[in-house]
C-alpha cells in the first residue's frame, strides 16, 4: 500500500537555533503575520531566542516546516501545553513569507504534526484556536478535519480591539479514521 504522506510537499524537522536568523524572526515581525498571531508587537532576536529555549520536551515540541524539493525552511509547527495525564496538547503553526502561503503547505504540516502527536506521543486530543479574522487558518483547520468546538468571545486583544477566537480540536480516533486507514 502506498504511503500518502510521501506525496506531501513538506516535511517536519527539529527546529534549530539558526532558524531564528534563517527567516523565523522576519516572519513573526511581518505585519501580515502579526495580524494573525496572538502577539501584536514586534519581537527582537533575544526574546525569540528565549522563546526558542522554552520549547522543550516534555512540555512542548517544535518543528521546522521544510519543502521536500529543496529542503527550504518555510515555517514552524509546535505542540505545546502537553498534558500527559489527559493526553492532550495545543498546536500552533506559521508559514513564513507570502510566496509560501496559500499553497497547502500549512495543511500538510498540520497533518504531519497531528500524526506525530497521536501516533508518536500517544495523545488523544489536540486543539488550537484562531483569531476570527485569520481566514486562512480557519479554512485550513476545517479542510483537514478539525472540529469547530465554539467561539472564545473577545479572547484576543490586538491594536486596541478585542477579537473572538474560534476553537478547534481533533481526536486521535478521528485522525486515524481519516488519515491512517
Amino acid at each position: 500500500m502506498k504511503n500518502k504522506y510521501n506525496d506531501f510537499k513538506v516535511y517536519l524537522r527539529e527546529i534549530r537555533k539558526s532558524d531564528i536568523k534563517n527567516g523565523w524572526l522576519d516572519w513573526i515581525n511581518d505585519k501580515a503575520s502579526l495580524d494573525n498571531l496572538f502577539s501584536s508587537y514586534p519581537i527582537n532576536e533575544k526574546d525569540l531566542y528565549n522563546y526558542f529555549k522554552l520549547q522543550k520536551f516534555p512540555n512542548s515540541v517544535m518543528f521546522a516546516i521544510c519543502l521536500k524539493e529543496n529542503n527550504q525552511y518555510i515555517g514552524n509547527a509546535r505542540l505545546s501545553n502537553i498534558d500527559w495525564v489527559n493526553k492532550s496538547a495545543s498546536y500552533g503553526r506559521l508559514i513564513g513569507g507570502n510566496k509560501h502561503k496559500g499553497k497547502g503547505y500549512g495543511s500538510e504540516a498540520l497533518i504531519l504534526l497531528l500524526r506525530y502527536g497521536f501516533k508518536t506521543l500517544g495523545l488523544n486530543r489536540i486543539s488550537s484556536s484562531a483569531i476570527i479574522t485569520n481566514k486562512s487558518s480557519i479554512k485550513s483547520n476545517l479542510k483537514i478535519g478539525m472540529v469547530k468546538e465554539g467561539i472564545l468571545k473577545e479572547a484576543s486583544f490586538k491594536n486596541g480591539k478585542y477579537f473572538h477566537r474560534i476553537q478547534f480540536s481533533m481526536l486521535a480516533k478521528n485522525f486515524i479514521k481519516k488519515y491512517e486507514k
